[in-house]
């Protein structure tokens, strides 16, 4: 994690290698990291962004509008960003943003819901 502000937002990154067998599949000779492991790191980043106390645990209830912009190679660094838009008890709703450098590879919002661990 490279920054949280509880209950607001979190920024984290990811380097994608060459040798995650993730990618050995996707897409043979011309590897590139699946776009639900992105919206899958950005709903992880979200729970983490979303605490305001204790621990918790989230769950992705939705995705809104998103839009996959650039392959995300290896090599990469990938940039991961959310920031919570709207909170209603247990729902929370974020922007998420992954980019690589100074391009924007997907974003979008997410919808997560929230509570205690168990």
């Amino acid at each position: 994690m490279d920054r949280v502000v509880p209950g607001q937002l979190a920024v984290g990154s990811k380097l994608v290698t060459a040798g995650e067998a993730n990618l050995t599949g996707h897409f043979p000779g011309a590897p590139l990291l699946p776009g639900v492991l992105i919206v899958e790191a950005l709903a992880q980043l979200a729970g983490v962004a979303a605490a305001d106390s204790g621990t918790i645990e989230g769950r992705l209830a939705a995705v809104h509008e998103f839009r996959f912009r650039r392959p995300v190679l290896p090599g990469d660094r990938l940039m991961l960003s959310v920031e919570v838009v709207r909170r209603i008890g247990h729902v929370v709703r974020v922007r998420g943003v992954a980019s690589v450098g100074d391009e924007v590879a997907a974003d979008g919002e997410l919808t997560i819901t929230i509570g205690p661990s168990t």
